[in-house]
C-alpha cells in the first residue's frame, strides 16, 4: 500500500481534502469521527489497525483535524455478530472489509466518503465488502456495491466497480 496523500479530485465540493493513511497521532481524531457517527468500534483495535496501515483519514490540506475515516479489517472480523449470506455465484476473490467509515456531519455531502472508498480500492488488490444498515444503502449502491440482505435488517455490500485495480 502506498502512503502518498491524494487530493480529492474533479468537481468535488471540497478539493482541499487529502486522503492518507492514519498515523498514531491521528488516533484520537479517528475515534472522534467514528464515535460521532455512533459506530460500534473497539478503540484498541483501531489503534492496532492504524499501526498496520489499515485506516485512512481525510483532512483539509494543512489542517490536523480529521474530517473522515475509513477502517479496513480482514473480512469476517467486524465483531457485529452477523455472518454474511453467501450466494451460489459468490466470487472467490479475496475480500477485505470496510469495518467502519464515517465523515464529520458538517463535511458530509462533499464526496469525502466516496474519496475514502476510492483510495481504499486503489490500496488493495482485494475486493471491498461492508456490512451496513438501510440508511447508508444508497451510498454503497451509488459506489457500485452489489447489496444483499443479511440478518436483522442489515445488508452486506460487495464492491463490483470497474475502477478496482
Amino acid at each position: 500500500m502506498s502512503d502518498q496523500p491524494r487530493r480529492v479530485s474533479g468537481n468535488d465540493a471540497d478539493p482541499g481534502v487529502v486522503i492518507r493513511f492514519a498515523d498514531r497521532e491521528d488516533w484520537i481524531g479517528v475515534m472522534s469521527v467514528l464515535d460521532g457517527a455512533l459506530l460500534d468500534v473497539d478503540a484498541k483495535e483501531v489503534r492496532e489497525l492504524i499501526g498496520a496501515n489499515a485506516v485512512l483519514v481525510a483532512q483539509a490540506s494543512g489542517s490536523e483535524r480529521v474530517r473522515g475515516a475509513l477502517v479496513l479489517a480482514e473480512a469476517g472480523t467486524n465483531h457485529r455478530g452477523n455472518e454474511p449470506e453467501t450466494d451460489s455465484d459468490t466470487e472467490t476473490e479475496p475480500e477485505i472489509e470496510i469495518d467502519a467509515i464515517a465523515v464529520r456531519r458538517r463535511y458530509r455531502d462533499r464526496e469525502i466518503g466516496s474519496a475514502l472508498i476510492d483510495r481504499a480500492r486503489r490500496e488493495t488488490d482485494r475486493v471491498l465488502v461492508a456490512e451496513f444498515d438501510e440508511r447508508v444503502r444508497p451510498f454503497y449502491a451509488a459506489l457500485g456495491f452489489r447489496i444483499a440482505p443479511i440478518a436483522d435488517g442489515r445488508f452486506r455490500g460487495r464492491d463490483t466497480s470497474a475502477s478496482r485495480e
